[in-house]
């Protein structure tokens, strides 16, 4: 039977088929992680816009979570778990996950990620 052609353009909304290079290297640079699970900002991480701060920080949680460096850790976060995290107004997180992000996050329940698909987005877009 022949094989469509098609099938190979067809993914999983949770593949695991991405580059940890990748997303290694797009994190690289701006943040760094205990064994405990924290995540350290390093100082060229401060002076980003906000919207760009928001991407490092759901990669960050998804480090954690790949890595399993936080039992039962939830990859998701909200927007108020964002803005005390990166510094920055609830509101004005919202307002960038509804526009500027809104074709590169996944939001389940309230609580935004970033799916793996979209990781080599997410370095284009830091560049």
């Amino acid at each position: 039977m022949k094989e469509d052609p098609l099938d190979k353009l067809i993914v999983e909304k949770d593949t695991n088929d991405f580059s940890l290079e990748l997303l290694a290297s797009t994190l690289q640079g701006f943040v760094r992680f205990t064994k405990e699970g924290e995540i350290i900002f390093e100082s060229s991480f401060y002076p980003l816009p906000e919207w760009k701060k928001i991407v490092i920080y759901l990669l960050s949680r998804k480090v954690i979570s790949i890595k399993k460096l936080i039992t039962n850790y939830e990859e998701g976060a909200g927007p108020k778990d964002i803005s005390e995290v990166i510094g920055a107004t609830s509101k004005n997180i919202s307002r960038d996950l509804a526009t500027k992000l809104k074709s590169l996050v996944r939001n389940e329940n309230s609580k935004y990620k970033i799916p793996n698909y979209n990781i080599t987005k997410c370095a284009e877009m830091l560049k």
